[in-house]
């Protein structure tokens, strides 16, 4: 039988490496939450279809997030007694969704897409930023300046030796210090002259100093303005996209077929913005006294309806830390051409879970809660 990961001794405790990923770091650690995680997965995963599982286990060390997400509703509605084929055949088309359900004598397709706002290399480079910036408060110190990073650049994903970078920046304080804190410095052009620019095989940084104005008797990073370019984050843009690339990616079908969005590191997104996502914003009248729903809703209206080859999209939020507290929200689309009602399908079989219904307007969405996803 394939495991998940491999069968071997393990000692390794030590923190993830800048230069492994996810799968790596747990396939080799010994701490107690990776064997943990590792008896979850694999346990999960020895219900794969035997078939499949090479092709998981090679996507699950390219990028772990997809894959785990895939094997969590996998995992999902193995649970809920559905008969799950994994990317099954289509007529007229070589393409092949995620799943195919069945349950009841209805069978419907099923395709995952995760929402997030970084890929896995994105989160990597953010990592050894950060990890830079570490380890320069921990080896660097000086109780008259602080450091302004205005750049990192990450050439290549590896771990460096800094002691180099330690030993340059202590010799750039050091001849630098006292100059900083004239004030005629502060409006000579000098001032521009002076950044500190170390480069190496993996990375890139540049910096300047700043005169400490307060002292104080504990010890302070030394790094005390690091710059990064500002995004505007736009939780329900990334869930609009991840939506609508899998909405028509099959064409026409003779069967249901839902969209499963996971909702993991995306910000916000809280349940009342999923509900104007899907169904249309909410606004309330001051002249009728009443509530309404704008026709904006990425399902439409009955007089405009949209995206009426999807039957519903499921939204999971889940974490792989832990997952026993994932959550799961379906939206029925009243406007798509094979309609199919997720919450009563499961209300008929609930099994380990909790089914709430939740009345929006004059739709319906169903919210399901697991507590031993085990």
């Amino acid at each position: 039988m394939m495991n998940l990961f491999e069968t071997t001794d393990r000692s390794d405790e030590s923190h993830m490496r800048v230069d492994e990923t996810l799968y790596e770091f747990f396939n080799r650690s010994a701490s107690d939450y990776s064997i943990r995680l590792r008896d979850r997965l694999e346990s999960w995963f020895k219900d794969y279809p035997e078939k499949e599982k090479s092709d998981l286990i090679s996507s699950f060390k390219n990028d772990w997030y997809p894959s785990y997400f895939e094997l969590l509703l996998f995992r999902i509605f193995h649970t809920l007694k559905f008969g799950v084929v994994v990317h099954p055949e289509m007529e007229n088309t070589t393409k092949r969704p995620d799943f195919m359900l069945s349950k009841d004598g209805i069978v419907i397709y099923a395709e995952a897409r995760l929402a997030r706002d970084k890929s896995e290399k994105e989160e990597k480079v953010e990592n050894i930023t950060n990890e830079i910036v570490d380890k320069i408060n921990k080896n660097v110190a000086s109780d008259s300046v602080f450091l302004s990073i205005y750049d990192i650049q990450i050439k290549q994903i590896k771990s460096e030796k800094l002691q180099e970078l330690y030993r340059r920046l202590n010799e750039y304080i050091e001849e630098n210090k006292e100059k900083i804190r004239d004030e005629s410095y502060w409006i000579s052009s000098e001032r521009y002259k002076d950044r500190f620019i170390y480069e190496c095989e993996s990375f890139r940084i540049e910096c300047s100093l700043i005169p400490r104005t307060i002292s104080t008797e504990k010890p302070v990073n030394i790094v005390g303005i690091q710059g990064s370019a500002a995004q505007i984050i736009d939780p329900i843009q990334y869930l609009k996209n991840a939506i609508n690339r899998k909405a028509g990616r099959y064409g026409k079908l003779d069967k249901p077929f839902i969209v499963c969005v996971q909702i993991g590191s995306v910000f916000g997104a809280h349940d009342s913005e999923l509900d104007d996502l899907m169904f249309g914003q909410g606004v309330y009248s001051m002249t009728t006294k009443s509530s309404f729903r704008e026709h904006n809703g990425m399902f439409g209206s009955e007089v405009n309806p949209k995206m009426t080859r999807v039957s519903g999209v499921l939204f999971v939020r889940s974490d792989y830390m832990v997952p026993e507290s994932t959550t799961l929200r379906y939206y029925k689309n009243p406007n798509a051409k094979y309609p199919f009602d997720f919450g009563g399908l499961i209300e008929k079989h609930s099994y380990n879970w909790k089914s709430i219904q939740v009345q929006i307007g004059e739709f319906d969405s169903t919210v399901l809660t697991h507590s031993d996803l085990n």
